[in-house]
């Protein structure tokens, strides 16, 4: 989704030696304002829920680790413990904000550490300013003893992801 009126704050400009980004100081309250809203219709356009509230507390989160401010806004907005954004926070620490595709370091580290929540909500933050987000379930194949998101194998479908 597109945060409204907000195509100033976050760009990137081509420059001789690479990409140069360019963020607003309001993008941490953006996103703030913008994540609760986009979780509640992206959950609410699930056919299975499971009898789930919408309750981003119910989910890991693999949060884009665009700096303190945003994964702080967004702990608050959402009633999110320390837990919940271990992995964003572990990555953030190690590896600080490396644009939007961090949170795919996020997710994979969020994977090894195995057991967890059954379900995760990626989130990532992105020029224009757009906040993308999708809702996974893990797929836990005991017999082999991996776990991982989504289809782990496209001949075993069993509906539960």
């Amino acid at each position: 989704m597109t945060i409204p009126d907000t195509a100033q704050e976050m760009s990137f400009l081509a420059e001789a030696d690479g990409f140069r980004a360019v963020i607003g100081r309001d993008v941490a309250d953006h996103t703030r304002k913008a994540i609760l809203p986009l979780f509640k219709q992206l959950y609410s356009s699930l056919t299975n829920r499971e009898n789930m509230r919408a309750n981003p507390a119910r989910f890991d989160w693999a949060l884009h680790p665009g700096g303190k401010a945003i994964i702080a806004g967004t702990q608050e907005e959402l009633g999110l413990s320390d837990n919940h954004l271990r992995a964003t926070k572990e990555i953030y620490r190690t590896r600080g904000n490396s644009s939007s595709a961090s949170v795919l370091a996020v997710l994979d580290l969020l994977r090894h550490r195995g057991q967890g929540r059954e379900h995760v909500a990626v989130a990532s933050f992105g020029p224009g300013l757009v906040c993308e987000m999708v809702l996974l379930r893990h797929c836990r194949d005991v017999e082999t003893a991996q776990v991982g998101f989504g289809i782990k194998n496209h001949d075993h479908v069993d509906g539960r992801y």
